[in-house]
């Protein structure tokens, strides 16, 4: 794959991502619905490792 099309596609998933986030009302905030998300994916896990898979710190994953 090119740079070119790498970057082109990054570009189009990130609008279709923001799109979607705009136009689908859910229940619970989206940070919410995607931890839900990934504990029903992997099952069971400590904090640290759900703040690893989500890329944040674990303080940052307790709030």
């Amino acid at each position: 794959m090119s740079s070119t099309l790498g970057a082109d596609l990054l570009a189009v998933v990130a609008r279709i991502n923001r799109l979607a986030n705009q136009r689908v009302r859910m229940p619970v905030p989206f940070a919410q619905a995607r931890l839900l998300s990934t504990i029903e994916d992997k099952g069971e896990a400590r904090i640290s490792d759900l703040a690893a898979l989500d890329h944040c710190s674990q303080p940052t994953m307790t709030t």
